[in-house]
């Protein structure tokens, strides 16, 4: 479909910022998460891999309630828990590497 006159020329994709999600966890570990396992779990992704660390320190509150600068300036929502999420899944999470 033509551009309509006067129209502003598309300028292209701005680089894209993302996170690589290996694909096992959609091949093997997907099925057998729950949704909270799977919304803690991205967030670490996120939090390491996306950030190319290897590992990285994150405390309950940052699950809970994302990331706040000193400054006051909101890094990240987290996974948005209301409350901690339960034992079980950080427990299930940890232990399977």
């Amino acid at each position: 479909m033509p551009r309509p006159p006067g129209a502003p020329r598309f300028a292209g994709f701005v680089t894209p910022r993302y996170t690589p999600v290996p694909d096992t966890l959609f091949d093997e570990l997907l099925p057998d998460l729950s949704g909270a396992e799977l919304k803690v779990l991205l967030y670490v992704m996120r939090r390491t891999m996306g950030f190319k660390k290897d590992s990285d320190t994150i405390s309950l509150g940052q699950i809970c309630a994302g990331i706040t600068t000193r400054e006051g300036r909101r890094l990240d929502r987290g996974p948005a828990f209301r409350v901690a999420p339960p034992s079980p899944p950080s427990g299930r999470l940890r232990s399977g590497g």
